[in-house]
C-alpha cells in the first residue's frame, strides 16, 4: 500500500542466523506475499 506521500507500508520481516562456519544468514520474508523474492550472488544451503 503507498500512501499519499509517495511512502510505502514496510511489511517484510529480517531475521539473521549463525551457520556452523560463523557466516551470518539473512531471512527475508514479505508475510502477506508467500512468492515475493529477493535475488542474491551469494547462497547457503538451508537445513530445516
Amino acid at each position: 500500500m503507498e500512501h499519499r506521500d509517495g511512502q510505502a507500508d514496510v511489511r517484510e520481516t529480517y531475521t539473521e542466523y549463525d551457520d556452523d562456519r560463523g557466516t551470518k544468514i539473512a531471512v527475508i520474508q514479505d508475510p502477506e506475499n508467500e512468492r515475493a523474492w529477493i535475488e542474491s550472488t551469494v547462497t547457503r544451503p538451508i537445513e530445516q
